[in-house]
């Protein structure tokens, strides 16, 4: 089994939170910035790591779009946590991967983003994996 694919699709979600993140910056206040700022670092982080996961399993690493979609009327923190929901969604994938080292990567990254979703939205969901539903979550017969 590779994990090539589900180290892509982590790999396009944090393409996408880069980008997002430059939204939700210019939408917040100054205040906001430093924490915003270190959010973004830190995608950027993983990011740069899925692409060392790929290039070490000889596979081009999918590239970034030019623009992701914002929604206009959202919040910076409704985006922000919609972004953080869509990442944690991404990594599901490799937490069944083959190697040890990328499910921990994968557990961490979706714990992270767990943990940005409730201080963005200030709830905590009401269920383990926010962006799921309940029939995605139960395993297959």
């Amino acid at each position: 089994m590779s994990a090539v694919p589900a180290l892509q699709a982590a790999l396009a979600a944090e393409h996408r939170a880069v980008y997002l993140y430059g939204v939700v910056g210019a939408r917040s206040p100054l205040s906001a910035h430093p924490r915003i700022t270190r959010i973004w670092e830190r995608h950027k982080l993983r990011r740069d790591q899925l692409i060392a996961h790929l290039k070490t399993r000889d596979a081009t690493p999918v590239a970034s779009e030019p623009a992701y979609p914002a929604d206009s009327a959202a919040t910076p923190a409704a985006l922000a946590a919609a972004v953080e929901s869509d990442t944690l969604t991404a990594y599901l994938p490799l937490a069944g991967a083959p190697a040890k080292s990328l499910r921990t990567f994968a557990a961490q990254a979706m714990q992270e983003a767990l943990a940005q979703h409730v201080r963005w939205t200030r709830t905590a969901p009401s269920t383990p994996f926010p962006a799921l539903t309940p029939d995605t979550l139960t395993p297959e017969s």
